[in-house]
């Protein structure tokens, strides 16, 4: 006996993914764009943020936010999922892709495993217990960007990860991130300590 549907049916979408070639990386780096560049560093360095972050650190329109962003996914510069939730939904969370990598070490001028990039760590946050702290805490930082994007007396000259301040500062000081903010000529350099109430 036939099992019975318990949803609607979806139109079909075409998903198919581009595969990481020598070929489809040197057609790839003549269409994208510095902007484009500039999130494939943002989502390594960060290790995931959302559609909604992305958008609202890099483009004015949904619309073209989301188009770009497709094209990225579809290119294997990123990879994305969605995490579940009982009611509703929450945005696509893009992490790095195979392609993001290999554009990036060469951007770098450096070997890809020199990046420590492995394409199921990157995912392995989807099911992390840290990935909310994660995507709230580069939430705060990506809101100080569009902010400052609006504001032309003002700029985040420097947004780093928690890992980055680990290599760069070693056990002195162990915060989630650290910043450095201008607005009217007055600078201002921070430590941030994402607190959920979680940990």
């Amino acid at each position: 006996m036939p099992q019975r549907r318990l949803h609607g049916t979806r139109a079909a979408r075409d998903m198919t993914r581009a595969v990481n070639t020598v070929e489809h990386r040197a057609r790839l780096a003549a269409r994208l764009t510095p902007r484009d560049r500039w999130i494939v560093r943002m989502v390594h360095e960060h290790r995931v943020l959302d559609a909604d972050q992305i958008g609202a650190m890099a483009f004015n329109s949904p619309t073209v936010s989301r188009r770009r962003l497709l094209m990225l996914y579809r290119a294997s510069v990123l990879d994305r999922f969605q995490p579940y939730l009982r009611a509703g939904h929450l945005p696509e969370h893009y992490v790095l892709g195979p392609t993001g990598a290999s554009l990036l070490a060469g951007e770098l001028d450096v070997d890809s495993r020199r990046l420590g990039y492995r394409r199921d760590i990157a995912n392995g946050i989807a099911s992390s217990p840290r990935l909310a702290h994660l995507v709230a805490l580069n939430g705060w930082f990506t809101a100080l960007v569009a902010t400052a994007r609006r504001c032309p007396d003002a700029r985040v000259e420097a947004w780093w990860s928690e890992t980055r301040c680990a290599r760069h500062f070693g056990d002195k000081v162990r915060p989630d991130g650290y910043g450095r903010y201008t607005e009217r000529g007055r600078r201002i350099e921070f430590f941030l300590e994402y607190d959920m109430g979680t940990e």
